[in-house]
């Protein structure tokens, strides 16, 4: 179902997919993106005059604005607090930068 922007809102058995066609990238939402489950229903969508969004599943219905919906993604921040060798404390301290390379000699084959 196409929104006011030109984007495509696909529904399936694995959540909603918003397509924008004009850069040709897609967004997937899921229930952990608070929609109602994945599981949606054939042909149970529907869209009112203001653009607000119908989309029925087998938990309930789903109604949002797509114009409300902030889909801009944040890289994930990963952050390690403890870090263990062969069960012994990493007594080593690093700061890793993203292309860094940690190597451990051989013996030391399990963290």
């Amino acid at each position: 179902m196409p929104d006011k922007q030109g984007n495509l809102w696909i529904s399936h058995n694995k959540g909603i997919t918003k397509f924008d066609i004009q850069k040709e990238k897609s967004k997937h939402y899921t229930k952990s993106n608070g929609l109602q489950g994945n599981e949606f229903n054939t042909n149970a969508f529907d869209k009112a005059e203001d653009g607000t969004m119908f989309f029925g599943g087998t938990n309930g219905l789903n109604v949002f604005d797509p114009s409300a919906i902030d889909s801009a993604t944040t890289a994930p921040f990963l952050q390690m607090v403890d870090f263990k060798v062969n069960d012994q404390a990493f007594e080593e301290k690093y700061i890793l930068s993203p292309n860094d390379t940690l190597v451990l000699p051989y013996k030391k084959n399990t963290f």
